[in-house]
């Protein structure tokens, strides 16, 4: 399996800055608590904060994205993704661009 390139990994955080921003999320600020690790925040009404963040390094193999929720109690009902019952993660990992973005997309709908 080959690398995905500084090309591509380039449109996928384009995309995904698009994808984020559209749906109301804020990069994180330097006092958030998991900014050193998260790049994108929103508080959402029923889930409270989800926090994502892309991979950037176009070295890899596959695109993901990294997410975890702050309050893993609240994210435990939703059943349409593997979210980590423990932590509040919940990754998405694919080989193809379309596929992950289209994945998030739908979870994204999910959680707002």
């Amino acid at each position: 399996m080959k690398k995905i390139g500084k090309k591509n990994t380039d449109k996928f955080l384009r995309l995904l800055d698009r994808i984020l921003l559209d749906a109301n999320f804020k990069r994180t600020i330097t006092s958030d608590k998991f900014n050193s690790m998260y790049e994108w925040v929103k508080d959402t009404e029923n889930f409270g904060k989800i926090y994502f963040d892309p991979d950037n390094d176009s070295d890899s193999r596959i695109f993901s994205i990294f997410g975890r929720f702050e309050d893993v109690d609240k994210c435990k009902n939703i059943n349409q993704h593997n979210i980590n019952p423990y932590s509040g993660k919940c990754n998405f990992h694919s080989t193809d661009m379309e596929s992950i973005i289209k994945g998030f997309e739908n979870f994204l709908l999910i959680i707002n």
